[in-house]
């Protein structure tokens, strides 16, 4: 449980000193590959910034702790502070249909 509670920590720090917890859309993209990549990535690359600018911070935070970052479940909670039952269902808003 040491995990989330350092997420925890740093997401409530990044909220008191008022900085955005969620990743820029640019760098969410990023973990796609380099620029030097063939056109097949830089595709990939531009939906994912497309997909991302639809989602309100709160959804791009959520993806980008359970993507990104592996938590779900009980660590999710525990980073957010809600319950599992809340977790899940902001996990479940977050994911596009």
């Amino acid at each position: 449980m040491l995990r989330p509670w350092l997420y925890a920590v740093a997401r409530n720090e990044c909220h008191r000193r008022r900085y955005p917890t969620e990743v820029g859309l640019g760098d969410a993209a990023d973990g796609f590959g380099d620029a030097g990549d063939d056109t097949d990535w830089a595709e990939l690359r531009e939906r994912v910034r497309s997909a991302l600018s639809g989602l309100a911070p709160g959804e791009r935070e959520i993806l980008e702790l359970g993507l990104r970052h592996d938590l779900h479940g009980a660590n999710l909670a525990a980073v957010l502070g809600v319950s599992w039952n809340q977790a899940h269902a902001l996990g479940t808003r977050a994911r596009p249909s």
